[in-house]
């Protein structure tokens, strides 16, 4: 248990400090001058800190294995390189359809499209960038950390590693 919560609060604040900077992206371009920014800010981070966050996890994880299936013969970086663009067009997708129909909720389709599409391509720079990030630099630390902290834990028949899964996907999926 205390390895669990030492492993959240590793990752909380990278994943607190992407949440906000992608939802204030989102949010300052969908909504007009006489909203207020801090309050549409808040509604769009706290749905994605509650939702997109453990989804996100799960994309990540998922990403990583069909990226590793899909992929083997290439190169480390370029399979880490491209699982992080996937991840951050899908989460980034996601999270424009939702913070676009969060701020407004009865558009035509054409304007709907319109701010998704402005949401999503303001944002998706700053995603991918945080996205490889996270799979070139962050994820192989948080592996050695997660192997570490493990490796404190004495040896059972239920903490084998999976030879398909690194530490961090069996650490989501545990």
């Amino acid at each position: 248990m205390q390895i669990k919560l030492k492993n959240v609060l590793v990752m909380l604040p990278i994943m607190l400090t992407l949440i906000g900077t992608i939802t204030g992206i989102m949010t300052y371009v969908n909504i007009s001058v006489e909203q207020d920014f801090a309050k549409a800010w808040l509604a769009s981070f706290t749905f994605a800190f509650i939702v997109m966050l453990p989804a996100g996890g799960l994309v990540f994880a998922a990403m990583n294995e069909l990226v590793n299936q899909f992929f083997a013969e290439w190169s480390n970086v370029q399979r880490k390189l491209i699982q992080g663009v996937l991840a951050a067009v899908v989460m980034e997708s996601i999270m424009a359809i939702v913070t676009t129909f969060t701020h407004h909720d009865q558009l035509a389709l054409r304007q709907f499209m319109s701010l998704f599409i402005n949401s999503f391509l303001y944002a998706l720079p700053v995603g991918i960038t945080f996205a490889c990030t996270m799979t070139l630099v962050l994820h192989p630390r948080l592996e050695r950390f997660l192997t570490e902290s493990s490796a404190c834990k004495e040896p059972s028949a239920n903490n084998k590693p999976s030879a398909n899964k690194s530490p961090l996907a069996q650490k989501i999926f545990e």
